[in-house]
């Protein structure tokens, strides 16, 4: 028997279809927890000053994402089945290939 997962995701959601000898058995959806932060025109510079501590407001939202789509991932790959044979994976985003 022929197990083969399809993935398509983006930084919204994946959505998971399992075929077993191509016929379909099982569709999943899970959603992501990665926030997307559109600039406030209210923001002149790129960090903002705490006392006599320089933050940079970009690297810590940059840092943020980066470990919100690490456990997005995680939760992606623990509901692949072991037993799987091939994976395919696919969508319009860069998401795919940072997987």
């Amino acid at each position: 028997m022929k197990k083969q997962v399809g993935i398509w995701m983006n930084t919204d959601k994946a959505v998971l279809v399992s075929l077993m000898n191509g016929k379909e058995e099982k569709i999943q959806t899970i959603e992501s927890d990665v926030e997307t932060r559109s600039h406030n025109p209210r923001e002149m510079k790129p960090g903002s000053r705490t006392g006599s501590i320089l933050m940079d407001v970009d690297k810590k939202m940059t840092q943020r994402k980066t470990h919100q789509l690490h456990d997005y991932f995680e939760k992606v790959i623990h509901s692949i089945a072991s037993d799987t044979g091939e994976i395919f994976i696919f969508g319009p985003a860069n998401t795919k290939k940072a997987f």
